[in-house]
C-alpha cells in the first residue's frame, strides 16, 4: 500500500514505506492519513500500518554503546543506575500523537526509551505524595531534599502549588516555606551562591533504556482503546445507549518482561552526600507505586525496582 510523504523522501527513499527496515524511521516519517480503522477489506488499512511496524526488528548495537557509556559515566561521577523490571504494558508519549510517530518513544534503532522528563515526573510525584504523609517536624528536611533533587520554579512557592496542596493547612504552608527558603539559603551559601528564584535540580534524571538483561528485549504489543459511544461524547446525543458502533482505536504498547536501566547522575558535588539517595528512593517507591506513561489507573506502567544483588549488569 502506497505511504504519503514529502517529495524529498520520496526521491530519497521508495514510494513504499512499508520496505523500510528501520522501526523507529518507519513510524516517525511515515504515515498513510486514508487509513481506517475498522475495515480489514480496505487496502489503507490503520492496523495493518501498525502491525508491520512492530514486526520490524530493532537494531541493538547502539544500546551496547549507550549502557557502556552509562556504566562508565555513573563509575566516574558517583552516579546511580537504577534497574527496574516493567510488570504491564507501557504506554509513553501518547500525548505526542498517533498517526506520526505512533505514540510510542523509540530510540533510533527502534528500541523503547522513557524519557527523562517522565522519569523525572515520576520520582517527584513519590516526593510530594510522601510530603502529604508526614508529620510536621519531618517535612522540612523532606521538601528541602525534595527542591535539591527537582528543581522548583516560582510558581512552588504559590499557596496553589503542588507542595501547598500536600501540606494542606495554608498556615503550616507558610510556615513551612519560611523554614526551607531559609535552609536554602544557607545550603547555597556554603556553597558561595545566591538562592536562586528558579532551579533545575542537582540530579539529573536520563531517558531509560532497555538492558537485554530481560525477559524480553525491544519487543512492541498492539493495544486498543474502544470508545463504545462516539456519538455521546461528541455531544450528537443525550445519552449513552448501546446502539452506537463501538469505534477502536489502535496504538503500540511496550511489553511486559522488559527490564529498564533508570540512569541518575549528579549535576553538583552537593548532590552526592545526600540529595542523589533521595532521589533514587523517591524513583524506586514512585515506579512501584504509581507507576509511569498512561493508564497508570488501569494497571498499566507499574515496575519492580531491583536490588543490585538482584541485577547483573549486561555487558555489550
Amino acid at each position: 500500500m502506497p505511504v504519503s510523504m514529502p517529495t524529498d523522501l520520496h526521491a530519497a527513499y521508495w514510494a513504499d514505506g512499508f520496505q523500510l527496515q528501520n522501526r523507529s524511521l518507519f513510524f516517525t516519517l511515515f504515515a498513510d492519513p486514508g487509513a481506517k480503522p475498522d475495515d480489514k477489506n480496505d487496502g489503507n488499512n490503520l492496523l495493518k500500518f501498525y502491525e508491520v511496524g512492530l514486526a520490524k526488528a530493532p537494531s541493538t548495537q547502539l544500546n551496547h554503546h549507550h549502557l557502556s557509556w552509562l556504566r562508565a559515566r555513573a563509575a566516574n561521577c558517583g552516579g546511580v543506575l537504577l534497574r527496574a523490571d516493567l510488570m504491564a504494558r507501557l504506554l509513553v508519549n501518547v500525548s505526542g500523537g498517533v498517526m506520526e510517530n505512533a505514540a510510542i518513544a523509540l530510540d533510533r534503532c527502534g528500541l523503547p526509551i522513557i524519557p527523562g522528563s517522565a522519569v523525572k515526573g515520576c520520582g517527584r510525584r513519590m516526593a510530594v505524595q510522601m510530603l502529604k504523609e508526614l508529620s510536621e517536624e519531618q517535612r522540612p528536611q523532606h521538601l528541602l531534599l525534595t527542591l535539591l533533587a527537582f528543581g522548583w520554579v516560582e510558581a512552588d512557592w504559590k499557596s496553589d502549588s503542588d507542595f501547598a496542596q500536600a501540606v494542606g493547612s495554608k498556615a503550616e504552608w507558610v510556615k513551612l516555606k519560611a523554614t526551607v527558603q531559609s535552609l536554602l539559603a544557607d545550603h547555597f551559601q556554603s556553597l558561595g551562591i545566591k538562592l536562586p528564584v528558579q532551579f533545575m535540580g542537582s540530579v539529573a534524571f536520563l531517558a531509560a533504556v532497555p538492558d537485554p538483561g530481560g525477559k524480553v528485549f525491544g519487543a512492541l504489543e498492539l493495544d486498543v482503546l474502544t470508545c463504545h459511544h462516539p456519538e455521546y461524547y461528541e455531544g450528537n446525543r443525550p445519552g449513552a445507549p448501546d446502539t452506537e458502533d463501538p469505534n477502536p482505536v489502535y496504538f503500540p504498547a511496550i511489553s511486559p518482561g522488559h527490564r529498564f536501566v533508570f540512569p541518575l547522575l549528579p549535576l553538583r558535588v552537593d548532590a552526592k552526600p545526600k540529595v542523589l539517595p533521595f532521589a533514587e528512593q523517591m524513583l524506586r517507591q514512585g515506579l512501584a507505586i504509581f507507576g509511569l506513561g498512561a493508564k497508570t489507573s488501569a494497571g498499566y506502567g507499574w515496575f519492580t525496582p531491583l536490588d543490585e544483588s538482584q541485577t547483573t549488569p549486561s555487558q555489550p
